[in-house]
């Protein structure tokens, strides 16, 4: 009887499993692949946040003082999702295209940007400033191994830039003003990017809200 009843219980077990299984397949059938996967991803959030994100969300919010171009309300944009209208002119890049940033961004790289004019006599050669999803995409397409993944650079935010001429060799007197005297204009290289971090990129430099006046 024992043996009876464990084989009986087991079988109910098993049946019951198997029912599950073909309910959940019809749910899915009836609610469509799109709809399915909306449901799954909501399953992976927690709290509020996903179990998928890699980071937290940034608050992209203007920190710093701003310079004639006020420029508007970033916070409530994603990454790369930024207006044009609300980010701030800074110039051209080396291949002739506009190059926009956060209002305090672009307050101090303008300041950098006189800082280097009296220095060396010429322009701050330029490359890349803010980039919108879709160009951090396709620059991710091309350099998996360089650019990072489109919606996690900080070209995204409108706080970064790439910079050219002898800055993005960092063996170069060109480079080494830089790390002199960016920061005291609010522009810094992250360890990362620095000839000893794990991605050496001499060309890349953020802005960071610190104690330089960004307006001199």
């Amino acid at each position: 009887m024992t043996t009876r009843a464990a084989t009986t219980r087991t079988s109910n077990a098993e049946a019951r499993a198997t029912t599950s299984s073909t309910k959940g397949r019809r749910v899915l059938r009836l609610l469509g692949p799109g709809l399915a996967l909306g449901l799954v991803a909501g399953v992976l959030f927690v709290s509020g946040q996903s179990l998928l994100a890699a980071t937290p969300q940034r608050v992209n919010e203007v920190e710093g003082p701003v310079g004639e171009c006020q420029g508007g309300e970033t916070a409530g944009y994603a990454n790369g999702r930024i207006p044009r209208r609300v980010l701030c002119p800074v110039g051209e890049t080396d291949q002739g295209s506009a190059a926009l940033l956060r209002a305090d961004a672009a307050a101090a790289f303008l300041s950098l940007a006189r800082a280097w004019q009296a220095d060396h006599g010429s322009p701050l050669c330029l490359r890349s400033a803010y980039r919108t999803h879709k160009q951090q995409a396709a620059l991710y397409a091309r350099m998996p191994d360089v650019a990072a993944p489109p919606g996690a650079s900080d070209h995204g935010w409108g706080t970064a830039v790439d910079l050219c001429g002898g800055i993005a060799n960092a063996s170069s007197l060109q480079h080494a003003w830089m790390q002199q005297n960016g920061p005291e204009h609010g522009w810094i290289q992250p360890e990362w990017a620095q000839a000893t971090g794990s991605r050496p990129e001499p060309w890349h430099w953020e802005y960071v809200h610190g104690p330089g006046t960004y307006g001199g």
